[in-house]
């Protein structure tokens, strides 16, 4: 069973992200153009800018999720594991390792050092 959501407040989007292969930029936008024509898109990972993209309109705790998602992209793509799985499996991965870390995020209480 999963715990209820905490009360606790977003923290802001950073600026940048680590990654294996050097800092991905991050960005929060007032649009993105969908991938896919017809699809609903909150964020993008583009592997040549190093950058992902994050829709500005979206709940504080969405745009971690989003944030997630698309910083997954960019692993599994700086690991070359984008030739080994199809577009579908790599959604479905994201999708579970993005919301998975923010739940954790949530719901873990903070703590003094």
């Amino acid at each position: 069973m999963t715990p209820p959501a905490s009360g606790r407040a977003a923290p802001p989007i950073p600026k940048t992200l680590w990654s294996p292969l050097g800092p991905l930029r991050v960005r929060v936008v007032k649009r993105l153009t969908p991938l896919v024509r017809g699809s609903v898109d909150f964020g993008h990972y583009d592997p040549k800018k190093r950058t992902i993209r994050i829709l500005a309109d979206l709940d504080p705790w969405v745009q971690w999720q989003t944030l997630r998602h698309e910083w997954f992209h960019a692993l599994v793509f700086d690991h070359g594991f984008h030739q080994a799985f199809t577009e579908e499996q790599i959604e479905a991965l994201c999708d579970l390792v993005g919301t998975a870390l923010v739940a954790e995020m949530r719901n873990t209480p903070l703590t003094a050092a």
